[in-house]
């Protein structure tokens, strides 16, 4: 229970981390806690969106610490899928095709989906920074 989503749900039954309580709306998900993740981030198709409810709203910074957490995750398993690819590449000696983006990190998560599975395929990621914003 190392993951800090943790601290926003319970265990419906102590021995299942596969479903859990959402703190702030009370609705059970099954899945664990990835796709509790999604929930309070409100980033996936197949489980409803967390709104809290009127006596515990869900705040913001929550929901941003869920996304952020999940961005996490994608680039790690980004960053490991193109290492076994180097790998995969060096062990075989076959050529690689190189493509380069230039991009943020949402469409990163589209280029990514649309790419993976090509065995023949590297890519190289170049993340624009984010901009900051300026109060007047």
């Amino acid at each position: 229970m190392s993951d800090p989503a943790w601290q926003w749900c319970t265990r419906v039954n102590p021995k299942n981390r596969l479903r859990v309580k959402c703190n702030y709306c009370k609705q059970i998900i099954s899945g664990g806690i990835s796709r509790f993740k999604h929930h309070i981030a409100g980033t996936h198709s197949d489980v409803a969106a967390c709104n809290g409810s009127q006596e515990i709203p869900l705040p913001a910074y929550v929901k941003h610490q869920c996304q952020q957490l999940l961005d996490a995750v994608k680039a790690s398993r980004i960053e490991k899928d193109m290492e076994d690819a180097d790998m995969g590449t060096h062990m075989k000696e076959k050529k690689v095709k190189v493509k380069m983006f230039n991009l943020n990190k949402k469409m990163l998560v589209s280029v990514w989906k649309q790419l993976k599975g090509k065995a023949s395929c590297m890519v190289v990621v170049l993340l624009q920074p984010e901009k900051e914003e300026v109060q007047v």
